[in-house]
């Protein structure tokens, strides 16, 4: 393996070539430490009631948070603690044994201000899509897709692979957007579609995580500051702490993997100032155990400093300034779901240098 474990600010990062030495990284850890006690980081409620929230983005320039509430089929925008819906119209699907999920829209990321590109999950596989959505600005109507007429990508059967879809997260990478697939399990595909004016061209299978480690689909997916592809793993949807960390080189090619000690990371994303990784843990067998976590460099590898405990936190996004945006699907009451999910912001989790 040519790359090495090494903490820049308490977060994971990798160097290439090998840059620094076990001292090195060690003094590094101690040095800098853990930002966070065994009590939980306070937070604010910013939107209560919403029914599966699966994926959080933050609009460049304006600032304003979106969220892919999945249940109710729709995109939306929060201001002012109100929302506003921005997309309509999706296809409901479901997911999961016990408890069943309602799926719609399950990733968001933003290309620039007026495009946001969408995932789908509401469809049989092979049909369901990326959706390139032109955002209708403050107070115009939503965008509706039995009308909408812009670009879609799919990932249909061919000679060689059976359809695909459930796209879970997305991140950019240079002039590319990577995607994470779930219904193809043998394989767990990263999909990924070239970036031309900031528009996506064509969607295609890119590489397979679960050759790699030999264990379940894809979930969570972010960039790292070195520009590594950085892959959740989520295993068995029971109560062990499977949820394995993947790196791999922006050509696809496996770098590594650690185990967390989590069990259904959901969500990935570096802070924007201190370049520090975080998670969230679903925890799907104990969901009252699930939280926000700081992944950091050890002796071993990774370790896991939980940030604050969550009900079934499923995605996360930081702000420019360093708040960091986080959706919880909420619990379930006499085994239904109920709109309890919520919208939450940590202020300054990701504090600038001083």
């Amino acid at each position: 393996m040519d790359v090495r474990f090494s903490v820049c600010c308490n977060s994971i990062c990798f160097f290439r070539p090998i840059g620094l030495t076990l001292f090195a990284f060690l003094a590094t850890f101690l040095i800098s430490g853990t930002a966070y006690s065994q009590e939980d980081t306070d937070y604010e409620v910013v939107m209560e009631d919403l029914l599966n929230p699966r994926a959080v983005a933050i609009q460049p320039e304006t600032g304003h948070v979106f969220v892919a509430e999945s249940g109710a089929l729709r995109v939306v925008r929060v201001i002012d603690g109100q929302t506003e819906d921005v997309v309509v119209g999706f296809s409901k699907d479901y997911t999961g044994k016990s408890p069943i999920y309602e799926i719609g829209p399950l990733a968001l990321l933003f290309l620039d201000r007026n495009t946001l590109l969408v995932g789908d999950g509401g469809r049989e596989p092979g049909m369901d899509q990326i959706r390139v959505i032109d955002v209708p600005d403050v107070g115009e109507p939503p965008v509706e897709l039995k009308n909408d007429v812009n670009k879609r990508l799919r990932l249909q059967t061919d000679d060689q692979h059976q359809a695909d879809g459930n796209f879970w997260a997305m991140t950019r990478l240079e002039d590319y957007v990577m995607v994470t697939c779930g219904d193809d399990t043998r394989n767990g595909w990263i999909a990924r579609t070239p970036v031309r004016a900031n528009k996506p061209t064509n969607l295609k299978r890119f590489f397979s995580t679960v050759r790699s480690v030999n264990t379940r689909i894809p979930y969570a997916i972010t960039s790292s500051p070195e520009g590594e592809i950085v892959v959740s793993q989520v295993g068995e949807a029971k109560d062990d702490a499977d949820s394995l960390l993947l790196f791999f080189g922006p050509d696809g090619d496996f770098l590594d993997s650690f185990k967390t000690g989590l069990n259904d990371i959901y969500g990935l994303a570096y802070g924007p100032n201190r370049s520090r990784l975080f998670a969230v843990d679903f925890c799907q067998a104990k969901p009252n155990e699930g939280g926000l976590y700081k992944l950091v460099g050890t002796r071993e590898g990774c370790r896991a400093v939980r940030v604050a405990t969550l009900p079934r936190p499923s995605a996360l996004a930081f702000a420019d300034n360093g708040d960091l945006y986080v959706t919880t699907v909420g619990r379930f009451v006499d085994g239904a779901q109920v709109s309890n999910g919520r919208l939450l912001r940590f202020k300054g989790l990701d504090y600038p240098e001083e």
